[in-house]
């Protein structure tokens, strides 16, 4: 049963750490008890950091964040989701962890993540709605900490939608930035030409702030409001009727409210994006995967061992063949945002799978829950995905595009709605206790 808890945007949490009516160190360690407590059922952190660390600087002030365990963290054990680097301590920090820390940031521990961020299941955790069902990934850890509550913002990876995916599954906002605006050096990599890394929290409000720690400065927003909305009816057709409902919902409150002018319209090339996106990002993950999985093919989880027999059939040409396509269709994109500011959908087709529904299915199988998300990987496009409500008491997610490094203009339109709506703010009961005990200890 859903409930609602104030949860404070981090802007708020960071102007009381400043003023100094909280101490980080106290908030630091309140979540990290509370992980210790109630993690064990989601197992939504792989690893986490026993003692806090004073800040260098503002402007985070101490905020604590978490870390997906594909993601270098300087003297905090990365294992990549895998047995094979069990014990790996990286020496470095990946960028964005560099810049979080140099802007005051502190890191509570890695999350959980699908092995080497190659599927969409996150298959060590659990969704906190509902442990019997998937968080979704592969930033699957990520997504279910902010979810129950134990981190106020996390770092995700999006390759074909695994910040996104996670993030509509678990009832949390997530953000897929502009393809190559923040750098992704200490990332391990599952498809170079696709890899991004962004924020996930739940206020879209906090994402400029964020963005900016993470090393990323994308400049004034342009006017957006009542900006032409293009509602992408393939995959409004596609979707479970439940969501099709609450989409439906979100956007007479957009219409309601005057955010956006919208117009359906349908984008008959939208299979065939996703069959490309799906093939580069499979080729260029075996290239990755090649040697390791030759050496040592029993290490990987079977699900890892399905994809990367299925990927090693790939032909060159057809690689090939995706990076022709991939210019054909960043073009009609780049014409498709000349006349639209924002393109509209459900974020994915339905809710968070149960566990045993989808366990030995084929590489292909798993398709579905990437070809809402990974067009924007493909066309490089930044995409955002935020709560709308629930079905059978799991989450919904929508997402929003635009055009490559309007970034803010989306994280704007998803703010305004968050103002008039509180699904964002809406906690599983067994984890609202909490999220409210540390809201009385800031406020």
């Amino acid at each position: 049963m859903p409930v609602k808890v104030n949860f404070p945007a981090n802007e708020k949490i960071v102007a009381a750490l400043a003023s100094g009516k909280i101490k980080a160190e106290e908030v630091f360690y309140r979540l990290k008890e509370m992980i210790e407590r109630c993690d064990g059922n989601i197992n939504s952190f792989a690893h986490l950091v026993d003692t806090y660390s004073q800040p260098v600087s503002a402007p985070l002030h101490g905020l604590p964040f978490a870390v997906k365990d594909i993601i270098d963290t300087k003297g905090v054990p990365t294992e990549y989701g895998s047995a094979i680097f069990s014990g790996h301590m990286p020496g470095t920090d990946a960028t964005v962890v560099k810049s979080l820390k140099r802007s005051g940031g502190i890191i509570q521990g890695k999350t959980s993540t699908h092995e080497f961020a190659m599927g969409v299941v996150t298959q060590q955790s659990r969704n906190p709605w509902h442990t019997k069902r998937i968080t979704g990934g592969s930033s699957g850890g990520s997504a279910a900490a902010l979810a129950a509550g134990f981190s106020v913002f996390a770092l995700g990876t999006d390759t074909a939608g695994s910040i996104r995916i996670p993030a509509a599954f678990c009832g949390v906002t997530g953000l897929k930035p502009s393809t190559g605006k923040l750098s992704v050096k200490g990332i391990y990599p599952e498809a170079w030409s696709l890899d991004t890394v962004g924020p996930m929290c739940r206020h879209a409000s906090d994402i400029p702030f964020l963005l900016g720690a993470m090393g990323y400065s994308p400049g004034p927003c342009k006017p957006w409001k009542n900006s032409r909305a293009a509602i992408i009816t393939n995959f409004v057709d596609s979707a479970n009727p439940e969501v099709i409902r609450l989409f439906n919902s979100f956007l007479s409150t957009l219409s309601s409210e005057d955010l956006v002018q919208e117009e359906e319209i349908s984008i008959p090339e939208l299979d065939e994006v996703a069959l490309m996106d799906d093939l580069m990002d499979s080729a260029e993950n075996s290239a990755v995967q090649k040697e390791l999985f030759r050496k040592s093919p029993d290490k990987f989880t079977y699900l890892s061992r399905k994809q990367l027999e299925y990927s090693s059939n790939i032909k060159a040409s057809d690689y090939i063949a995706s990076q022709r396509a991939r210019k054909k269709y960043i073009s009609l994109f780049r014409r498709l945002h000349k006349k639209f500011r924002f393109l509209l959908s459900p974020t994915m087709p339905e809710i968070a799978p149960n566990w045993q529904e989808i366990i030995d299915k084929p590489p292909e199988f798993y398709l579905k829950y990437v070809s809402y998300t990974n067009l924007y990987n493909f066309t490089r496009d930044p995409a955002i995905t935020i709560p709308i409500g629930f079905a059978s008491g799991m989450p919904v997610g929508a997402q929003i595009s635009s055009a490559w490094g309007d970034d803010l203009s989306i994280c704007g339109i998803a703010a305004e709605y968050q103002k008039i709506s509180d699904h964002h703010l809406m906690y599983p009961d067994s984890m609202a206790k909490n999220a409210r005990m540390l809201t009385e200890s800031i406020a």
